[in-house]
């Protein structure tokens, strides 16, 4: 997900039906490249302790280690 500059790191998590899917994501901090949208990355790094609040709409900070493109799943969806 693609927020101006900021680069976030997303799943879909289902409770019900698709109708209800909701990110759940990770802020990703460091030099992750030019990645094409709807492009989906396994990403190595560290959780930056603390930076989950609200102005960051709940979402902790990864500190990026490494970023390997990998082929979407069947189903997108975490259930």
């Amino acid at each position: 997900m693609r927020r101006g500059a900021a680069t976030d790191l997303a799943r879909l998590m289902i409770a019900c039906c698709a109708a209800d899917a909701r990110p759940h994501r990770v802020r990703l901090v460091g030099d992750i490249g030019d990645i094409a949208t709807d492009t989906w990355l396994r990403v190595r790094g560290t959780v930056q302790p603390g930076s989950a609040t609200a102005a960051t709409g709940h979402a902790p900070a990864l500190t990026v280690a490494a970023v390997e493109v990998v082929p979407a799943p069947r189903d997108p969806y975490e259930y």
